[in-house]
């Protein structure tokens, strides 16, 4: 979606210029290519915050366990 939309701002933004379809292609490469790379990081980040090993989450876990037990 974000894609999509800065997409069209490029667009909008390139229309009236000589050779606006060379650099409407560039511009849209350029900002898929950003938004691909950081939607990347962005998936690897909440998959290490979900599945990542660290203390709290442990902890709380435990805390539950003996509450029930």
């Amino acid at each position: 979606m974000v894609q999509m939309i800065h997409g069209a701002q490029i667009v909008e933004t390139h229309r009236q210029e000589p050779l606006f379809e060379e650099k409407t292609s560039k511009h849209t490469k350029d900002a898929e290519e950003f938004i691909s790379q950081k939607s990347n990081e962005l998936g690897l980040a909440m998959v290490n915050y979900i599945y990542g090993e660290s203390e709290a989450p442990c902890a709380r876990r435990e805390a539950r366990r003996k509450r029930s037990g």
